[in-house]
């Protein structure tokens, strides 16, 4: 290496000297250098671009500090992906003249602490004005200039330059490319000579070979105008093998440039000569021949060219200048091998080292958990390189290595993922005769098909000082920090410390649209420890703070791309990558929303769809994005700004666009947080409409005017309600450090205007409404202003926020869906308090106002100073508060009612139901308050739309009865008859009006008015109109109370029988307990039943009728059976002096149960209650006293029901329609205690007993009686003794252990009284089996069966003999009779009449006729439709007079 470095001379390595033109021939004609004075070249000549210009505009400076387009409202939706056909020009501040433009100067696009992306103003016209041609160019920082090539012509601006039409210096290529898709021409910007300050240019024609280079852009422009010269020097690269193009021009200044060409081949470019003379010269540089039997050069090939291992070159870059007109050039492949040369200005050249590093790459990406295993060693390829550390300039000889001959570099390395192709920066150390693989930085950020055109390869940046990477792609750059995050001793001992270091990395996109793309790039250093940042005072420069990448898009404009050091800043947890990806999430959000909604802006803001976000981060990053606006504490968002509303208005427009870009961009958030972000919203909108009410109090307020309610409340609020302000700091002004800061607890102002305004009243000394009514007017005014501009813009933004499913009705409340939702800000508890005392404290002042407004001189005692204006606002406002109070109630308690937070959700249903109540009594005497206070339709508004149909029942009501009662005033005139009756006409088409929009609920309202008001017949009358009928007729049939009123109706109104019917069957079942009513119910029940089937329809069943009939006639049976027994038990309540002591009386006759069952007693107590007050009672409890009652024996031989109670109790039971177990088990209990009834030892011992004295003791049981009275009714069948119905006698030992269980008593819903009873019932079994055991019961029973047939059998053979001695009885009920003291002394009216077939009458007639039953203790009678007589004689029986009863059938 020495010996090479000995080759070159001083002369020839060194620079050409300012004072080298004077070595030249003097009599030669001087060359006029750019920089000398005026020049003999005109002005002209530096004209500007000759492609046009365009006009600008002065920008608006808005509060966060950048330039915007425009002063107008937001323009387009953040990270939306624009048409390409939208101009891309922006606005920018216009310079003065003579200013030299700054690094810092042009539109920040977006921002976040880790970079800045910023627009330079400074782009030509054609350019963006062209946005289809085809182009590729370069950044120089160290000219600060730009490089544009399009197939035909070089662009050359200053691309620092303030002006957004820079003086572009545009010149035609000596040799255009002929095939227009053809490769771009290749150039490079050249250093300016000592004697100018503009760079030159460089041109390479890639397919033909042929170079020109101008020393001066401004000459070349002048050149090219004039065309008096050859354009620039020119020159050709030389022998170019077929096929063979030049595909890179690198800038190794001082050593000239390098020429990288298709086939691997590489050639220095010398563009002067010795003397520093413009010159075109081209050296091919050729590695040193190595033995053919191995090395990277062994090939004959190789041999022959020099050059085959570097076949597919990807990047040469200029290194450290290590001496005089001598840098250090390296080369890099896509398969990882790399050579380092030596070259000089001279062309003279050395390869220094090379290596292969695809092996070493692979492996370390493979240790870091970056490569997949199956990925193939040929689909790895390195893309780029760059220098690992920042390059210094002039004579600064800043080292790449950490050791002596050692180079450190950084390449972008590319291998196939799943689905796309990833990247990765691997870091290389290349030294003498060894290669080391550092750090592996993953790029996971970024993800896309690998771009193949040489125009679109990817290329990557490190500028000083080094702590950033830049890698830039067509259509996106990524930055990534090489920071070492976990390189401490401490951190290294983390879990993961050997995976990939984990630091800041970000993607910046750009628009997607074919137009928009990077054309160029190039990087810009930041100061290093060593540089004073001094300014060029060649270039006019000054080196930027921070490194940064300066991108040529096309369609965007100059973009400069700021990185700053990034901080690793450790979230909870110790998870560095989980914080890094949260903060990377948030910032792209906020860049989103705060620089995305600019139409001119190049960058997408849109989320990339290969980023893997989790739904929690998304969720986490917008609730604290949407809480940083809220309170201002977002960077980008101002605390300071002149217009207080223009900073809300700003605040409001990101809280738009944060829900617009959450929508688009990310899948669906969970609804609480869709809500949460709308909450915030409508408390920053209700803020802004609270803001503007304050701002006008101030416009408006007097000099002197003592300050506004809402001024002394953000003062009384409390200090943990607020942000205090800090006056050593400059905050002085409570109202707008409120609204700058504390707008996300505005719920707790609203709360607090009740609050202000009582502490105001009392603190002061104000006891009368006069001094209260204007902070009382004020704080209603807010109120509303809060709570409406709320709502208002819930309803109207909900869909922007997701929610457009949710059922939300016309005011902005929630209809349903309130199930685990937290509380609505807009109806806390104590605000729906608040909101409704300031309703309550402002209708008790109205109403005290209210008969002085015609006189508002006067007022009441005490307050005559009253303001009538204050007094018309509050009235104003009235309506207007009662419906907000409403909506805020309906609100709460829907939320509190879908309450399901386990122990506490039995109290939140029980605090809804009291709400419910208070809710409902404040809005009718609130609304009805509206009506005193001569607001009647506002009134009748609001009971519309709340649906207050009792209120609004009331207000017609008020209505009519008012309008009424004015037309009965004396002296009235006709025009003033005609208005009152006008007015009542208008009501009564309200209210019809109100029968056809609200139909069942406006009639029900109604007619519960008329009944609470005793005016049933009033009631009645309305189904005397047919359009109201099927209203009133739905209403008595709604409720059990008025089916008295509901059969009535549909008689006389309905003509519906039918129904009638039903529902007095209806009532007598379930409602009536009269016994007399029953009956009479029942009866006219079974008479509209028969009479609808006389119209059956064809929707009707006969079949139905016919059993709803039987079903009556069975319940009268079971009526008819209770009266048996009261008149069986009647004779002993003589004497008794009211109901209780008859019930005494009565219960003596149950005194054997008391002893042994006392809750059986207990039960016959109740059923004896019901008896003697002749009320229906339940079967079972008739049962009950059937089966357990003991007449005296006098009684029993005096009334024809004696001796057949159990006899009752089985047809009671058969008509009561019970089936199943229950029937089964009733059925064995009333014939367990009919074989107990006797007492069954004594009738078994017959000793000294004959015959006859045997079979009148067996005669006189309750068994036999019970065999022989089913007989006589047909009851059973002989034999076997059977019920039609199937059902059959029981024996004893069927009986036994059976009948006691729950199925009897049902009805008993206490466990603990219900297994007392069956444990008492329990004696009963004991009993039965003692007779069944000692006095040989199954035998006696056997044996009384068999005598109850004989008995009956005997009777019917009697019956023969007494049909004669009947005929003439037959014969007198034929003729007609009168039927007298039927029941209880009363006559029966009417004659009754049956007569013969043959007595004229026709058949349709003797059809007709009912049968008739007339019953005497002595004789029971039956006459059919026909006249025939059915009859059974008692057997006592002495005459046939006595009262009788008397039955339709």
């Amino acid at each position: 290496m020495t010996t090479l470095f000995e080759m070159f001379s001083a002369e020839s390595s060194a620079r050409l000297p300012p004072q080298s033109t004077t070595l030249r021939n003097t009599r030669r004609r001087p060359r006029q250098l750019s920089g000398e004075g005026a020049g003999t070249l005109p002005r002209a000549k530096r004209q500007r671009s000759v492609l046009g210009d365009d006009t600008f505009f002065a920008p608006v400076v808005t509060e966060t500090g950048r330039d915007r387009v425009s002063s107008g409202e937001l323009a387009g939706t953040h990270g939306r992906r624009r048409k390409g056909g939208e101009s891309m020009d922006m606005v920018i501040r216009e310079r003065k003249a003579g200013e030299r433009g700054s690094k810092e100067d042009g539109i920040v696009l977006t921002k976040n602490d880790n970079f800045v992306v910023t627009k330079l103003p400074g782009f030509p016209d054609y350019v963006r004005n062209n946005t289809n041609e085809r182009l590729q160019g370069l950044v120089s920082s160290v000219t600060s200039y730009a490089l544009l090539l399009t197939p035909t012509h070089a662009l050359v601006w200053s691309y620092i330059a303030s002006h957004s039409s820079p003086e572009t210096f545009c010149f035609t290529l000596p040799a255009p490319t002929s095939n227009a898709m053809g490769s771009l021409p290749l150039g490079s910007l050249v250093s300016p000579s000592t004697s100018s300050a503009e760079p030159g240019v460089v041109v390479v024609m890639p397919i033909t070979g042929k170079v020109v280079y101008w020393d001066s852009i401004s000459r070349a422009a002048a050149q090219d105008l004039f065309r008096q010269q050859k354009q620039g020097v020119q020159g050709s690269v030389g022998s170019m093998l077929g096929g063979e193009t030049v595909s890179a021009v690198v800038n190794a200044e001082p050593a000239g440039f390098i020429l990288a060409f298709s086939s691997g081949r590489i050639a220095h470019l010398s563009v002067k000569d010795g003397q520093g003379r413009p010159a075109i010269t081209v050296n091919f540089m050729r590695s040193p021949n190595v033995s053919s039997s191995g090395g990277l050069l062994g090939s004959l090939k190789n041999a022959f060219m020099g050059s085959g291992w570097r076949r597919g070159i990807v990047a040469a870059r200029a290194g450290r200048i290590i001496g005089r007109g001598e840098r250090e050039v390296a080369v890099v492949t896509a398969k990882g091998q790399v050579q380092l040369w030596d070259v000089n200005r001279a062309g003279n050249y050395a390869l220094r080292g090379e290596a292969d590093t695809r092996e070493g790459i692979m492996d370390a990406m493979r240790r870091a958990g970056v490569l997949p295993i199956q990925v193939a060693e040929d689909e790895v390829e390195v893309l780029d390189f760059a220098f690992a550390q920042g390059i210094s300039e002039g004579n600064d000889n800043a080292l790449h290595g950490d050791g002596v001959g050692e180079t450190n570099i950084i390449a972008l390395v590319t291998y196939p993922s799943k689905a796309s192709v990833s990247y990765t920066l691997v870091e290389l150390c290349i030294g003498n005769g060894f290669t080391s693989v550092g750090r592996v930085h993953t790029i996971s950020c970024y993800t896309n098909p690998r771009e193949q055109s040489p125009t679109s390869r990817p290329r990557i940046y490190l500028p000083a000082p080094g702590h950033t990477a830049f890698v830039v792609f067509t259509h996106a750059i990524v930055i990534v920090s090489l920071i070492r995050g976990l390189d401490s001793p401490d951190q290294q001992l983390l879990p993961g410390a050997g995976s990939p270091p984990k630091a800041f990395q970000d993607v910046i996109d750009f628009r997607d649209d074919v137009s928009v793309e990077v054309v160029g790039s190039g990087e810009e250093h930041g100061i290093s420890a060593d540089s004073t940042g001094a300014e060029d005072s060649k270039s006019h420069r000054r080196r930027s703070k921070h490194p940064a990448c300066v991108l040529l898009v096309k369609g965007g404009g100059v973009l400069r791309v700021t990185a700053f050091p990034a901080k690793h800043e450790i979230g909870v947890g110790g998870d560095l990558e989980f914080t890094l990806k949260s903060k990377i999430l948030k910032s792209k959000i906020e860049q989103a929303i705060f620089y995305g909604s600019e139409p001119q802006n190049p960058l997408n803001f849109a989320a990339r769809s290969g980023t893997q976000y989790s739904l929690a981060d998304v969720e986490e990053a917008a609730l604290e994005i949407s809480k940083e606006i809220l309170d201002s504490t977002s960077k980008y968002i101002p605390t300071i700004t002149p217009s207080m509303d223009n900073q809300l208005h700003q605040r409001a427009d990101a809280l738009a666009l944060l829900a617009l870009h959450l929508k688009e961009n990310y899948p669906p958030l969970p609804r609480l947080t869709k809500w949460k972000l709308l909450w915030g919203a409508e408390k920053l909108a209700a803020a802004r409409a609270m803001w503007k009410n304050y701002d006008t109090q101030l416009k408006e307020r007097k000099p002197g005017e003592k300050q506004s309610l809402q001024s002394e409340l953000y003062f009384m609020l409390g200090d943990n309600l607020k942000t205090t302000v800090n006056e050593e700091v400059g905050e002085l002004d409570e109202v707008r450090q409120w609204f700058t800061r504390d707008v996300s607890r505005i719920e707790h102002v609203a709360q607090w205007l009740w609050h202000t305004t009582v502490n105001l009243y009392e603190n002061e000394g104000k006891k009368s409404y006069t001094e209260l009514m204007p902070p009382l007017a004020e704080a209603q005014g807010v109120s509303l202003v809060i709570f409406e501009t709320a709502l208002l813009f819930r309803k109207e933004n909900a869909p922007a926020y997701g929610l457009e499913n949710e059922a939300l009705t016309s005011d902005g409340i929630l209809a349903e869906g309130y199930k685990n939702m937290p509380e609505f800000w807009t109806s806390t508890t104590d605000g729906v308090q608040v909101t409704n005392k300031i309703v309550e404290l402002a209708r008790n002042m109205l109403m005290r106002f209210h008969k002085y407004t015609d006189q508002p001189v006067r007022g009441p005692p005490g307050e005559e100073n009253w303001d009538p204006q204050v007094y018309k606002k509050i009235l104003k406002n009235y309506p207007r508060h009662i419906e907000l109070c409403q909506l805020t109630y309906l609100e709460r308690i829907s939320w509190l009612e879908a309450f399901d937070d386990g122990e506490l959700k039995e109290k939140a249903s029980e605090i809804a139901e009291d709400t419910k109540m208070q809710h409902v009594t404040l809005r009718r005497k609130q609304i009805m308050s509206l009506e005193a206070l001569g607001l009647i339709r506002d009134a009748y508004y609001l009971s519309e739309k709340f649906k207050d149909f009792t209120t609004l029942v009331g207000l017609v009501i008020r209505d009519v009865t008012k309008t009424t009662e004015a037309l009965q005033q004396l002296g009235l005139d006709d025009s003033e008859k005609a208005g009152l009756e006008a007015e009542l006409e208008a009501v009564a088409q309200r209210i019809d009006k109100y029968y056809q929009k609200f139909g069942h609920h406006w009639a029900r309202a109604l007619y519960q008015n008329y009944v609470q008001a005793g005016r049933l017949s009033s009631l009645m009358e309305n189904g005397d109109d047919e359009r109201y009928q099927k209203y009133l007729t739905t209403y008595l049939r709604s409720d059990p109370r008025l089916l008295k009123l509901s059969w009535i109706n549909d008689v006389l109104n309905g003509k519906n029988y039918d129904s009638a019917g039903k529902t007095l069957m209806q009532i007598a079942d379930s409602r009536e307990r009269d016994l007399w009513s029953k009956k009479v119910e029942l009866s006219l029940g079974k008479l509209a039943r028969l009479a609808a089937t006389q119209a059956v329809t064809e929707g009707d069943n006969p079949e139905e009728v016919k059993q709803n009939i039987n079903q009556v006639q069975n319940q009268l049976g079971v009526i008819s059976i209770q009266e048996v027994l009261y008149r069986q038990v009647a004779p002993v309540l003589h004497g008794a002096i009211d109901r209780d002591a008859e019930a005494q009386l009565a219960m003596d006759l149950f005194a054997h149960v008391r002893t042994v069952m006392t809750s059986m007693y207990e039960r016959l107590t109740k059923a004896v209650m019901m008896l003697v007050n002749r009320q229906s009672m339940p079967v079972h409890y008739l049962i009950d006293l059937l089966t357990l009652v003991e007449l005296p024996r006098e009684e029993k031989s005096m009334h024809s029901g004696s001796g057949q109670e159990f006899y009752l109790a089985l047809k009671a039971l058969q008509l009561s329609g019970v089936e199943g177990r229950k029937r089964d088990a009733t059925e064995k209990m009333i014939w367990r205690r009919a074989y107990i009834r006797e007492d069954w030892d004594k009738i078994n011992n017959t000793e000294f007993q004959d015959d006859a004295m045997v079979e009148r003791t067996t005669s006189n049981t309750a068994v036999f009686m019970t065999l022989l009275t089913g007989l006589r009714k047909d009851f059973w069948r002989s034999p076997p003794l059977t019920n039609p119905d199937g059902s059959q006698t029981k024996d004893p030992l069927e009986c036994l252990g059976n009948g006691i269980n729950a199925d009897v008593y049902d009805d008993i819903k206490d466990p603990e009284v219900l297994n007392l009873l069956l444990a008492e019932l329990e004696h009963e079994d004991v009993k039965l089996k003692h007779y069944l055991a000692k006095a040989r019961l199954q035998m006696w029973v056997q044996g009384i069966v068999d005598a109850a047939a004989k008995a009956y059998s005997d009777e019917l053979g009697k019956e023969t003999e007494k049909e004669k001695g009947l005929y003439d009885l037959e014969s007198k009920m034929k003729r007609g009779f009168r039927i007298g003291a039927l029941e209880e002394g009363k006559d029966f009216e009417g004659d009754m009449a049956m007569e013969d077939d043959d007595d004229g009458q026709t058949e349709e007639e003797a059809q007709g006729r009912k049968t008739v039953r007339w019953e005497t203790p002595a004789l029971v009678l039956k006459l059919d439709k026909k006249g025939g007589i059915l009859y059974r004689s008692h057997e006592n029986a002495e005459d046939n007079s006595g009262d009788g009863i008397f039955e339709w059938y």
